[in-house]
């Protein structure tokens, strides 16, 4: 197999795993939201139910996918809030959560390139403005109405809801989706921060695997250096060394006979200390 054909295998592979997990996620969130609300009334979840769908949509989910999971959480909600209310009801509204996930899948597309231009400064403002203002949109609409506001989870908690008198309804709906994308941010910064920590692990993984390749390849060329040092054929090893013992011999020879000639010069000879010619004509 190329390289080539090893990468784009690894980056398909890749690109399912994400998909299908941030499905499983934007799938969750979708049923934390539903649980929030009547008949099961696990209010506490409706703090929390977004940020895995926001996770998954912003981080999780390939980017030109990355609209399903906001399709999937928004549309998996209202199936199963709105669901068995219309099962027996006209077409339209027994599929309106199938409508309503297309719409925002198409919607929010181009969410995730706008928040990376502007470095997530606006992710919980923006966020929480497009969620309340569909609210206050819907209001307007006979059939839609205020069915399906988050604040409605809380309707047992009158100790958590009397700020309503004063802000509203819609108030309340800031407060809680300011919470989600808040701590969704943060889930996207843990992230992001864990990736960067993988990523730091195995390129320092990689370079002393790296390193340890370049000791054992420096060690085997130094041992292949010496065994071309005793691979040297024998005649040329005889050559060499005949040739070395001639120049010890010849400057030994120099050696005695110019001790020799300084001694009778002290004793009184009358030969003359040899010249560097005689000496250069001992040589071999």
């Amino acid at each position: 197999m190329s390289s080539k054909n090893f990468v784009a295998q690894v980056s398909q592979r890749e690109f399912w795993v994400r998909t299908i997990i941030g499905l499983a996620l934007a799938a969750a969130s979708a049923a934390m939201i539903t649980l929030s609300f009547a008949p099961y009334n696990l209010w506490p979840l409706i703090w929390i139910g977004f940020v895995p769908g926001l996770l998954a949509q912003y981080r999780i989910m390939p980017k030109r996918l990355s609209g399903l999971a906001a399709g999937v959480y928004v549309g998996g909600f209202i199936w199963g809030y709105l669901g068995p209310v219309f099962a027996d009801g006209i077409w339209y509204m027994k599929y309106l959560w199938l409508i309503i996930g297309v719409i925002i899948t198409l919607v929010t597309i181009g969410a995730v390139a706008f928040q990376e231009c502007t470095r997530y400064r606006w992710f919980v403002l923006q966020g929480v403005a497009a969620w309340v203002s569909v609210e206050m949109i819907r209001i307007f609409i006979p059939v839609a109405g205020t069915w399906g506001f988050v604040s409605y989870a809380l309707y047992q908690q009158p100790w958590l809801i009397q700020p309503v008198s004063i802000f509203g309804i819609f108030g309340l709906d800031v407060l809680i989706m300011l919470v989600n994308y808040a701590l969704a941010q943060g889930a996207i910064l843990l992230y992001d921060r864990l990736s960067l920590t993988k990523r730091a692990f195995l390129s320092g993984l990689h370079w002393r695997c790296a390193g340890s390749s370049a000791s054992v390849l420096r060690r085997r060329s130094g041992s292949e250096k010496a065994m071309l040092v005793a691979d040297v054929p024998l005649g040329r090893s005889n050559a060499l060394q005949t040739r070395l013992g001639d120049w010890v011999g010849w400057l030994s020879l120099a050696r005695s006979r110019s001790k020799n000639t300084c001694s009778e010069s002290v004793n009184g000879s009358t030969l003359d200390r040899p010249s560097r010619r005689s000496l250069t004509r001992l040589a071999p």
